[in-house]
């Protein structure tokens, strides 16, 4: 049996692990949500919800990646041990889904932005999140953006996009579409990734339905 995995303050945000097949593909089952995900006794089921209580959640990230890395290293070593390579591709068939199941305690700001932007290192590749409270941050490379409720496009390292010497060109719009991103996630529950701004632009509008979740 799986165990329980330590939780963060508030329980904002839970991570649930699903099982993709290599060779399975689109279904009607999929669109409706049913998948075949990880459940509290450590055997994989077809549950038509992630809300399902059979379904294991932790509530920590490292953790999240941790028991992914696991879960691919068993069965990376079950296929060896059974002399089953060719079949090395059922290693990647763990996802991790990002799952809001409560309201976030702060809304970060233009200027919070503006701070972290102006903190990261350029010579590394970098990204800007909002995580599941409501805090801008910029993680170094691209691994794990997903796993944080909005994303955006990475800034590749040496273009001073962000930096001590970078005139921070994108702010604004990388404002206004964190807004847009964390207003979908917020009504949604599901994360965002955001390349481009979307039409609702205006500011005040978005801060107003975005006040209504906290």
């Amino acid at each position: 049996m799986l165990q329980n995995g330590s939780s963060t303050d508030s329980k904002v945000i839970k991570f649930v692990f699903e099982f993709t097949p290599p060779d399975s593909s689109f279904s009607l089952e999929s669109y409706k949500g049913i998948s075949n995900y990880i459940c509290t006794d450590g055997r994989i089921r077809k549950l038509n919800s992630y809300t399902d209580t059979q379904c294991y959640c932790v509530y920590d990230r490292k953790i999240a990646i941790d028991i992914k890395d696991k879960l691919e290293n068993k069965i990376l070593e079950i296929l060896k041990e059974n002399n089953l390579l060719e079949f090395e591709k059922y290693e990647n068939c763990f996802s991790i889904k990002v799952i809001r199941c409560g309201n976030p305690t702060h809304l970060f700001t233009k200027q919070e932005i503006e701070v972290v932007m102006r903190n990261a290192d350029d010579r590394v590749n970098n990204q800007l999140v909002i995580d599941e409270n409501g805090y801008a941050k910029v993680i170094q490379g691209q691994g794990y953006g997903y796993l944080f409720p909005v994303r955006h496009e990475s800034w590749n390292a040496g273009n001073v996009y962000v930096g001590k010497y970078s005139k921070l060109s994108t702010l604004e719009a990388d404002y206004i579409s964190s807004l847009q991103g964390w207003l979908l996630y917020l009504e949604t529950g599901r994360k965002q990734y955001m390349d481009y701004i979307h039409e609702n632009t205006n500011q005040e509008e978005l801060l107003n339905e975005i006040k209504k979740f906290y």
